[in-house]
């Protein structure tokens, strides 16, 4: 039995994949080694003698940039990543044709920034760069554009624009308007800070599906090495999500179930990288087990030298039903079971 601590009607890595989409607010935070809200008080020019690719994802490799602008983000307060953040400078150019990023000189914001251009540069152009602006914190925002979110608003009538696929419980009541959406910062901060406490990287049970046409049964449940569960549900605009702890004797019995299944590294492989249809990853006793399923991978194909390994991914994904307390998720059990059985 799960006992409830706290329940919020909010929700719910690398750069999101280059696409021009609503993107939902918890990829976002994901994706994002810093979260932020800050003003750019200045704007920066840095030159790269030689150039460099301006964006790792064009597909013209050949064309270069040598003349790079910087937004410098006075920060006021952190959301996510290091609370000692004081200053951090994102690159304000361009990478593609549907990349709206600019520099936001004298506009407050909220900020979603993760390694960008030159976290993957050559050292010495990276190093140029730092020398130049004086810092070494040198970030890109995750959603082409859409991960800079202005800021509207005072004192404690505080919101922001963005028109991506956020909870609409975040949406601030007065504010309606025919293009993109108003949410109030209050909310999204709340929601920002409780996810990042519950980050791929600090959770040891993260199971997730998308297999859905609307969005109705997809979820997204994230557990603690304490016990500690946050489970969203219908991602997206209707995302609803709670956060309580799973009882020692389950969360005991739980562990003990996954731990027969994780004894080593081991990633099942997955389809063509299209989208993930489900995804678990498990950390336990410094072992990992990662399993993905794409939309267009159906266990019916998967080679015989890799069903030991789906077996225990199945396994380990049929055991969360015991804390997963979701009748209207999507429930594999049936199938995953029926194809073990014949395999």
């Amino acid at each position: 039995m799960l006992v409830a601590a706290v329940l919020i009607s909010a929700s719910v890595a690398s750069l999101l994949p280059l696409r021009k989409g609503p993107p939902r607010l918890s990829d976002q935070v994901d994706a994002s080694t810093l979260v932020c809200i800050g003003i750019v008080d200045q704007e920066f020019t840095v030159s790269i003698p030689g150039g460099i690719a301006a964006d790792a994802t064009q597909l013209d490799s050949s064309r270069k940039k040598s003349a790079f602008q910087f937004g410098r983000v006075r920060v006021e307060r952190v959301l996510k990543g290091d609370p000692r953040t004081t200053v951090v400078f994102h690159e304000a150019w361009s990478t593609w044709t549907c990349d709206t990023t600019i520099a936001m000189h004298g506009k407050r914001a909220l900020f979603f920034l993760g390694p960008g251009v030159f976290a993957r540069s050559r050292v010495e152009d990276r190093q140029l760069a730092e020398s130049a602006l004086g810092s070494n914190l040198i970030l890109r925002n995750v959603s082409s554009g859409d991960g800079i979110a202005p800021i509207s608003g005072s004192g404690e009538h505080e919101c922001v624009s963005h028109w991506g696929d956020w909870p609409s419980v975040l949406r601030d009541p007065g504010s309606e308007r025919a293009f993109g959406r108003i949410f109030d910062l209050a909310r999204v901060a709340s929601y920002i800070e409780t996810l990042a406490r519950f980050s791929p990287d600090a959770s040891c049970v993260r199971a997730r599906c998308d297999r859905s046409v609307d969005d109705a049964d997809t979820f997204d449940l994230r557990i603690l090495p304490d016990g500690s569960r946050r489970l969203a549900t219908k991602l997206g605009e209707r995302e609803v999500a709670i956060v309580d702890r799973v009882g020692s004797t389950p969360w005991d019995q739980l562990r003990n179930k996954l731990r027969d299944e994780v004894t080593s590294d081991d990633r099942v492989p997955d389809g063509a990288r299209g989208w993930a249809a489900r995804t678990l990853v498990i950390q336990l006793d410094g072992h990992r087990l990662d399993f993905r399923q794409d939309w267009d991978q159906e266990l019916d194909d998967v080679a015989e030298t890799e069903w030991p390994r789906f077996h225990r991914a199945l396994r380990a994904w049929a055991a969360l039903w015991d804390v997963l307390d979701c009748p209207t998720c999507t429930d594999h059990r049936a199938a995953d079971a029926r194809f073990m059985e014949a395999r």
